[in-house]
């Protein structure tokens, strides 16, 4: 999808709230909720603005990753407390990717943040039907914990211990803030999309032309 037409939803409109077009380039579901926040018009938007929104974009997860055996998006309770630990634990996230990304320290506060919500529940194994193999299952510690808020700091803890992070990238367009995991053969993909390569570089065609024009 096109980022560049993405307009932020309006609080006070619930028609508007139910339309936001959602972004899922990162791979990983907590790049997904990074990806929440976009660029409109050269300034940074926000997708998640009230939690009709929020709940409108879990339910997106789910359509997105529909053969994920732990990704459970049922009914939570979407409220102005819950959007707030959200967009918390997104800031947190941004700015550990934006870390690693960089090869630069990482706040402690921001650890901090992601072990909290991770605390909030925990693995174990289950009998399958047959009573012959067993299947990893998580579970909260305390039912009135979000679902949500574990499946991305879970997402983000197999991302940042259990792949490859030199194919964690932001997208080189300078006039996009998404992030991405290179899953290519190669691990030579550097931006979210087509349209964002297209257009960094029709923008460096556009700068060296006139480097050029000035030099004449």
């Amino acid at each position: 999808m096109d980022t560049s037409n993405i307009e932020t939803a309006n609080p006070d409109n619930e028609a508007a709230n139910s339309e936001v077009e959602f972004v899922f380039r990162g791979g990983p579901l907590a790049l997904d909720l990074i990806n929440t926040e976009v660029m409109v018009r050269g300034k940074r938007g926000d997708l998640l603005t009230t939690p009709l929104v929020l709940e409108k974009w879990w339910q997106a997860i789910g359509q997105q990753y529909p053969e994920s055996p732990e990704l459970a998006t049922g009914l939570e309770a979407f409220s102005p407390t819950a959007l707030e630990a959200v967009l918390k634990l997104r800031r947190a996230l941004r700015n550990i990717m934006d870390a690693v990304v960089n090869q630069a320290a990482i706040d402690p506060q921001d650890q901090l943040a992601l072990n909290t919500v991770l605390a909030i529940g925990h693995h174990h194994l289950t009998l399958q039907e047959d009573n012959k193999r067993l299947k990893a299952e998580y579970q909260l510690n305390n039912q009135t914990d979000s679902s949500l808020l574990f499946q991305v700091a879970l997402s983000a803890f197999r991302l940042l211990t259990e792949t490859e992070l030199k194919r964690l990238h932001r997208c080189k367009n300078e006039r996009c803030i998404l992030y991405f995991y290179d899953n290519t053969r190669s691990a030579t993909r550097h931006w979210c999309s087509l349209g964002c390569m297209n257009r960094s570089r029709s923008l460096e065609n556009y700068r060296r032309a006139k480097q050029l024009k000035s030099h004449e």
